[in-house]
């Protein structure tokens, strides 16, 4: 989820492509895609969390980018085990 300047939160999900992993898109993205289209532009935070694994979550470096156009701001990553990482 992503929380705004504004107060309100987004949440995403990831979108895979079968016919291309390339085309795939992370839940972060998904969240700041829909944030955008409501009009938000400032962000005070993210939160990306995972129910499986064994280890926190990690964007990957193109969303990592993706996030970096939007601002500086927290990234807190929550593993299955509701531990928090920020």
């Amino acid at each position: 989820g992503r929380l705004t300047e504004s107060g309100r939160t987004y949440a995403g999900c990831n979108v895979e492509s079968a016919s291309n992993p390339q085309l795939s898109v992370s839940a972060a993205r998904t969240a700041v895609l829909a944030a955008v289209s409501d009009g938000e532009r400032h962000f005070q935070g993210l939160v990306i969390a995972t129910t499986g694994g064994d280890g926190f979550p990690a964007p990957d470096g193109a969303t990592r980018q993706f996030l970096a156009d939007f601002g500086d701001f927290p990234v807190f990553l929550v593993d299955r085990d509701m531990r928090l990482k920020k």
